[in-house]
């Protein structure tokens, strides 16, 4: 059938209201269901009520993951994407989760997504091109933001991420690397400010604008940019750095 079909799949212990998920293991989404004889594939996911559950494992055949469906699951501690949605959307205040596969297959980062969850080390898939507004916030766990070229099988995989919206990678306390690929060509206002901790910053080789970008980051102590010459910074950026005991550092040729 080329309608869509939903299916739910209910707690028998829910009782109604937002804590009453009682369920506390693992989510396995299957690729395909059953119905009345006919076989469906599963290419979305809407909700999860179950905000006790610790694993949710997503399937390749899911290529839409709704708004504010993987949002305030407080014990959920690994997601992991099959290679097929495009579009990452969530998840959001799930402050235990750990571990987060994204798959190569995503090209945008939502709006939102990426808030108040607890992994240390974030990997932006190659195929990346635009991390939306208000993405990666108030994390406190994490350690190390990765975009830059990956080693895989002896071959160098370039990022494609284009575009960085607005405010996103702030208000992380204890982040302390930032890596940002040379395909970056856009960066908003805000990012990566009131980052207490941040202690290393890779620029890419063209001129940003970094307006009101790197504010509230006084241990910033080593900034590289990967220009044949560098290029100015606008007043309004590394405002709070102690430029006395800050290297900037521009590769030769």
């Amino acid at each position: 059938s080329e309608e869509d079909h939903t299916v739910g799949v209910i707690d028998p212990m829910f009782r109604g209201g937002w804590d009453s998920g009682i369920y506390c293991g693992n989510m396995i989404v299957p690729p395909t269901v059953e119905y009345e004889g006919n076989t469906y594939r599963v290419t979305s996911f809407l909700e999860c009520w179950w905000n006790h559950v610790k694993k949710i494992s997503l399937p390749s055949t899911i290529e839409d993951v709704f708004k504010g469906a993987i949002s305030h699951l407080w014990d959920l501690e690994y997601l992991g994407f099959g290679e097929g949605p495009r579009r990452l959307e969530g998840p959001s205040f799930c402050e235990n989760l750990r571990v987060l596969n994204l798959p190569d297959s995503l090209e945008t980062i939502g709006e939102k997504s990426l808030v108040q969850v607890g992994i240390e080390t974030l990997w932006i898939p190659r195929n990346v091109k635009e991390i939306e507004d208000y993405c990666v916030l108030e994390n406190e766990n994490l350690r190390q933001v990765m975009f830059d070229n990956e080693v895989a099988y002896g071959d160098i995989i370039k990022s494609k991420l284009e575009t960085i919206g607005y405010c996103c990678f702030s208000y992380n306390p204890n982040l302390l690397t930032a890596m940002l690929p040379n395909t970056l060509t856009y960066m908003g206002e805000c990012c990566f400010n009131d980052c207490p901790s941040l202690k290393t910053v890779y620029l890419p080789a063209r001129d940003l604008d970094l307006n009101d970008c790197f504010n509230g980051c006084p241990s910033i102590t080593y900034i590289m940019v990967n220009a044949d010459e560098p290029y100015p910074f606008p007043e309004s950026c590394f405002m709070d750095v102690d430029r006395s005991k800050c290297s900037l550092v521009v590769p030769v040729g």
